[in-house]
C-alpha cells in the first residue's frame, strides 16, 4: 500500500485527490477555454466575467441549439384558462396555417405555436390576431 502523507489541515487525502480531478481541474481547462478559445465564439460571449462558470459555444452549435425555437410563437390567452383542444382548435381555424403547426402546452396558462413554414409564422406575427 502507498504511504500517503497527511494534509496539515486534517483533510483525507484521497477526498484531496477527488477535489483535484472533479473541481479545480474542471475550472482551469474552463479558464483556458476563456482566455484561448478553439473555433468560432459567439458575439454574445465576447464580454466574459472569468470569475463565473461558463460553456463556451460555437456560433453553429448555438445556431442549432436555437432552431427548433426560432420558427415559435409564445401565447398566452387573457380573460379566462382554456384547455390545450380548445386552444389548438382556435388556433388552427384563426391561423389558418398551411403547413404543419404544432402547439404545445407550457402551462400555468401558456402556449407555444411552433411553425414547420416561415410564411405562417411572419403572417402570424404580421398580419393575424
Amino acid at each position: 500500500m502507498e504511504n500517503q502523507q497527511s494534509d496539515p489541515h486534517g483533510y483525507d487525502p484521497i477526498a484531496m485527490e477527488l477535489y483535484e480531478t472533479f473541481f479545480v481541474e474542471p475550472c482551469q481547462v474552463l479558464r483556458t477555454c476563456l482566455q484561448k478559445p478553439d473555433g468560432d465564439l459567439s458575439d454574445d460571449d465576447e464580454d466574459l466575467d472569468l470569475d463565473c462558470p461558463t460553456i463556451c459555444l460555437t456560433k453553429e452549435l448555438k445556431r442549432r441549439i436555437r432552431l427548433p425555437s426560432k420558427l415559435a410563437v409564445i401565447i398566452k390567452p387573457f380573460g379566462r384558462s382554456f384547455g390545450f383542444n380548445f386552444i389548438y382548435v382556435e388556433l388552427q381555424q384563426l391561423w389558418k396555417s398551411t403547413s404543419k403547426m404544432e402547439v404545445i402546452d407550457l402551462g400555468k396558462g401558456y402556449f407555444v405555436s411552433r411553425f414547420s413554414n416561415f410564411d405562417d409564422h411572419s403572417n402570424v406575427l404580421h398580419a393575424g390576431p
